[in-house]
């Protein structure tokens, strides 16, 4: 009898632990996003590696990243070669050189789903990116992480997950895995301006 009280204790003792858990969680979570909504204009530079498994050293590229809210998300590539991805609602257009395209997120949406998950989660949009994404949060002395797993089975094949973290409301990190194990990281710098 003692033995089943003891088991018994442990165990209500674990499931209230972990709903209290899971509860600092959400809230930890629900804040981060509710400071990254008030943000209305972001600057940055960043650093791009990308690992491919065939080669052997990660391609690297630099630029700057900008915000407006709630729909103007830009990328300038800078270095090895200029290049700018430009999304302004659901329109994304491509610069590259002499080449220069633009089309609706409608018409590609496995694609949308990406770039709108990047534009949620600046404008901190829980709510649309909880119907795209499962997440997982976890905040610590030393920061967050937030990973994302599309529901999308075709969403899959172009990105298995996106990990990002950060530090308060600063993201500094960026990380999209693809299901063959190649990956990019985006790493950010902390000079956002509001």
């Amino acid at each position: 009898m003692w033995r089943f009280q003891v088991t018994l204790s442990f165990f209500i003792t674990f499931v209230f632990l972990h709903g209290s858990v899971a509860a600092d969680s959400d809230k930890a979570l629900n804040d981060l996003m509710t400071q990254l909504a008030q943000s209305q204009h972001g600057r940055t530079r960043f650093i791009e590696k990308q690992f491919i498994r065939i080669l052997a050293r990660p391609i690297e590229s630099s630029g700057e990243l900008v915000y407006d809210a709630p729909s103007h998300l830009e990328k300038h590539t800078l270095q090895p070669r200029p290049e700018s991805i430009i999304l302004e609602r659901d329109t994304i257009s491509i610069t590259h050189g002499k080449f220069a395209r633009s089309f609706s997120l409608v018409a590609y949406p496995q694609v949308g789903v990406l770039m709108m998950s990047i534009r949620q989660i600046l404008s901190g949009d829980l709510i649309g990116l909880s119907r795209s994404f499962a997440h997982d949060f976890e905040s610590g002395i030393h920061g967050w992480r937030l990973t994302l797993i599309p529901h999308d089975p075709k969403v899959l094949h172009i990105v298995s997950r996106i990990v990002l973290s950060g530090i308060g409301s600063e993201i500094r990190d960026m990380e999209f895995e693809r299901d063959n194990g190649d990956y990019s990281v985006i790493s950010l710098g902390v000079n956002k301006s509001n």
